[in-house]
């Protein structure tokens, strides 16, 4: 028993002493305090190239990025380059027609390494295939493989085949020939070939033999080409209504990025909306009369038949205070749709209900509200009544529109008590904090030395959680582990927390490797623009190169509206000075305080 005892003993300090080498290691960390500290990259043991070993490339302008063991010096054909502390190298070369051959040397201490590689610079015009009497391009406007249209609204088409040639569609419609097309365009399509185009007002008719064709004729020679997309003709007398599901929102236009569409807001469910036309998997619903915006098909149901879109007038409606919000609750016979937005100088928050009618001809004002100062309510279209709600303070501080029952409920957040800010105290506030990407599922970028941008993002969010909560601020974490977190669940982090700001850490990434990259900031509401203006003008007392304050921009966590945010791409990762510096934990904190002190201008612009 005392031998086991002893035993037992023995492991306990091993094990703590142990652990106590593993704090005093951190410990003396640099960065330790921050409570996390990002892992690195393998080291490289020799020349990795990342970029530029192609085998053939139509761009005189070449560009080789790679990675030398750290300490090398590194030659492309025998001209020295730099190399980062990272132990990355970069060259641009001006290539010549035919092989150009590249020697890459790194030398470290007495050992010399070389790779060797050609690329083929092929700078012939572009070929073009033998042109024919078949189209070699089809497109529409409206756009999509399946498009969806009122009765007597317009097609357009654009066909792009042989020159010189009769091209009708519908049953012999004509298609009429740009003889006068630019120089740019007949570049673009190649020689011999015309563009041809056409406008019809379709109608239900127009399809009741099934899709129209293109018909191509030259000479005795007809050739008849099927139309690439589905095409239905909606009929007004006979709607197709949809009702919106939870996460639902409103698109401006048809079009898209790798963010998606460019959104106006989100909307409740449980709204009816009339289907008017149809892009691929998105619907064009009527708003108003005169309105109309686009809504993704994975956000609605489609409802049988019956079912239209309400007309309703409103009734009295009331402007109270509830804990941290003034409230403005209108009650409807249904639930409508809605489009928001913010105005400044006056801070102003404008809310158009569509389909609805006034008849409110009293407005029940608690005078304990905080946050309004005044509302009105226009009729500024025979079916489009607004909502004004003009606010007490110069920057917005949050809000919600949704319905609860029929009733639209919009709750304005008040100002947070900022009385002892300029004292340093930041009890009183509340900060979400989002490290942007995170797990397998969404890495972010990677920098030419392999740093991964989900590392560098969880880093700093930490180290600004460090520096907020040391001026008594309580911070949370949308995302404080190495995993993927979706962006509802991020919000949900955010709302739960009644936060006053929401700031996003990102790294950017693009363009050319061998250039200072830069960083910005990013807003999508106007009424936010100050907050993410102040902290851009910290970041560049650096002397980081200024890639600018994007505004309008379709980030999942710039459209939030309950409490002022701001994205910060901090440095590109794919800049090989930018990977240099966004790596380093010291100047990572350096990039936090700053942003930190652009909070503070911000503040205190507002107290």
């Amino acid at each position: 028993m005392h031998i086991k005892t002893q035993l037992m003993k023995n492991t306990l300090l091993l094990k703590f002493g142990l652990s106590a080498l593993v704090l005093l290691s951190a410990c003396l960390h640099p960065a330790y305090s921050q409570g996390y500290i990002p892992p690195s990259p393998p080291q490289v043991k020799e020349i990795k190239i990342v970029r530029g070993k192609n085998d053939t490339v139509t761009n005189p302008l070449h560009i080789i990025v790679g990675v030398a063991p750290k300490g090398s010096k590194v030659r492309v054909n025998k001209i020295e380059v730099k190399v980062y502390k990272t132990g990355s190298f970069g060259f641009e070369a001006r290539l010549s027609p035919g092989r150009n051959n590249f020697e890459i040397e790194a030398v470290l201490n007495d050992k010399t390494e070389i790779v060797a590689f050609s690329v083929y610079y092929n700078n012939k015009p572009k070929s073009f295939p033998p042109v024919g009497l078949t189209p070699e391009s089809i497109t529409f406007f409206p756009e999509g493989k399946t498009i969806w249209l009122m009765e007597g609204e317009p097609l357009q088409v654009r066909v792009v085949t042989k020159a010189g040639l009769k091209v009708s569609w519908f049953d012999g419609d004509p298609l009429f020939e740009l003889k006068e097309a630019s120089e740019k365009s007949r570049t673009q399509i190649g020689p011999g070939r015309s563009i041809y185009q056409g406008i019809r007002m379709v109608t239900h008719a127009d399809l009741s033999n099934g899709m129209p064709t293109i018909s191509i004729t030259s000479g005795e020679e007809v050739q008849e080409v099927p139309i690439p997309s589905h095409i239905c003709v909606l009929l007004p007398d006979r709607p197709t209504t949809v009702r919106t599901l939870n996460g639902a929102f409103l698109n401006e236009s048809w079009g898209g990025d790798r963010l998606g569409g460019s959104k106006i807001n989100m909307l409740d469910s449980g709204i009816c909306l009339e289907v008017i036309g149809k892009t691929d998997a998105l619907f064009k619903v009527r708003l108003g009369r005169n309105h109309s915006a686009y809504i993704p098909e994975s956000v609605v149901e489609v409802l049988p038949d019956g079912y239209y879109a309400p007309i309703s007038l409103s009734g009295s409606w009331t402007v109270s205070r509830s804990g941290k919000f003034d409230v403005i609750t209108l009650p409807l016979p249904e639930r409508h749709p809605y489009t928001i937005y913010q105005e400044v100088e006056p801070n102003r928050l404008v809310i158009d209900l569509y389909g609805v009618y006034c008849n409110s001809n009293w407005v029940t004002q608690s005078l304990g509200v905080k946050e309004i100062k005044r509302v009105d309510i226009r009729q500024v279209a025979p079916d489009v009544m607004r909502l004004i709600i003009d606010l007490q303070d110069k920057a917005p501080w949050g809000y919600q529109v949704e319905y609860k029952g029929n009733s639209l409920i919009v709750k304005i957040k008040h100002k947070p008590d900022l009385s002892k800010v300029a004292d340093g105290d930041w009890s009183g506030l509340t900060f979400a904090v989002d490290a942007g990407h995170g797990g397998e599922e969404s890495k972010g970028a990677v920098s030419p030395a392999g740093f991964a941008e989900q590392y560098q993002n969880l880093s700093m969010s930490y180290i600004l959680k460090e520096l907020l909560e040391k001026r008594g601020a309580k911070v949370v974490l949308t995302r404080p582990h190495n995993k993927n977190v979706d962006m509802n669940d991020r919000k949900k982090v955010v709302n739960d927390a009644l936060a006053d700001f929401l700031i996003s850490i990102h790294c950017n990434a693009g363009g050319n490797p061998l250039r200072v990259g830069g960083t910005s900031t990013y807003y999508k509401h106007i009424g936010y623009r100050p907050l993410s203006t102040a902290i851009l003008s910290r970041l560049l007392e650096l002397k980081v190169q200024d890639f600018g304050n994007i505004g309008h921009f379709n980030f999942s966590l710039n459209a939030v509206t309950e409490c002022p945010n701001v994205l910060v791409e901090t440095l590109f990762m794919s800049s090989l000075a930018d990977e240099e510096l966004i790596t380093d934990l010291a100047f990572q904190r350096k990039m936090m305080e700053k942003v930190m002190l652009g909070i503070e201008d911000f503040i205190k612009e507002n107290i």
